[in-house]
């Protein structure tokens, strides 16, 4: 599939908001009132969008290049094994080896096992593991959407996504003592960003009402970013410490 311009300057605005959301780690220690913590809140608020774009430019693309990926295949999985698998892979061994040698991080063989498998090696590589996630599960998901899509039952779809997601954003909040449970939820970490991958899909089938909603919304998404600094600062200014402030969980803004 050929990328688009469209595709390419999305890219390039995650590219910002991670940007943006790395910056803001560096001002957690500021005080209360002072203009460090206010520039944390700011840059955090702006960077959220990062996440629930890439995942829908994911989504988007997938779809283009499978979407007649309705069995799983040899080539299909090829087509795992190069694109997301084998950089995961990598990026882990990187991980794993700078960990040894610079932090003097000791592991056993079961660790680093343990590492690969659940993508423990780095905080970030977490995204890797929903990729693969949706790769496991794309086959039976297009099947799904495009059933629901072709009978007219995409807000279904979306509802039942919805529920998903937010039900293992939940789960997922909760300190579980068993391990299984915990293994469970990091094996189907997707499902935390299984809408923003389900819009990607649908922007696929339906680019030109995507482009016309974006050309009336878009001015209404500046302005809700513009009230969520306004809830930042006013939160702010009316709390007495600073550390309220900076634990608020802002992904609960994305939790579904």
């Amino acid at each position: 599939m050929q990328k688009s311009n469209t595709v390419l300057i999305l890219r390039g605005f995650v590219v910002l908001g991670v940007i943006l959301m790395h910056t803001s780690w560096f001002f957690s220690s500021g005080g209360s009132e002072n203009m460090v913590a206010l520039s944390s809140m700011l840059l955090e608020v702006l960077s959220l969008f990062a996440v629930p774009l890439f995942m829908a430019i994911a989504g988007y693309l997938f779809t283009g290049r499978n979407k007649h990926a309705y069995i799983y295949s040899a080539a299909f999985f090829k087509k795992m094994l190069l694109s997301v698998l084998s950089p995961y892979l990598l990026f882990s061994t990187l991980y794993i080896v700078t960990a040894f040698v610079f932090d003097g991080h000791t592991y056993t063989l079961g660790e680093m096992v343990v590492d690969m498998l659940t993508g423990s090696a780095a905080v970030h590589l977490g995204f890797f593991r929903a990729l693969i996630g949706f790769y496991l599960v794309y086959p039976f998901l297009i099947r799904f959407f495009t059933k629901c899509r072709e009978s007219g039952w995409l807000k279904y779809y979306f509802a039942a996504a919805a529920v998903l997601q937010i039900s293992w954003k939940v789960l997922n909040n909760i300190q579980f003592e068993t391990v299984l449970i915990s293994y469970l939820l990091m094996g189907t970490m997707f499902l935390r960003y299984l809408v923003y991958f389900s819009l990607g899909m649908a922007a696929y089938y339906y680019k030109k009402e995507f482009l016309e909603f974006y050309s009336f919304s878009y001015r209404m998404l500046v302005g809700k970013v513009l009230l969520e600094d306004l809830l930042y600062f006013g939160v702010y200014l009316f709390s007495a410490q600073y550390v309220f402030i900076y634990d608020f969980d802002s992904d609960a803004f994305l939790s579904f």
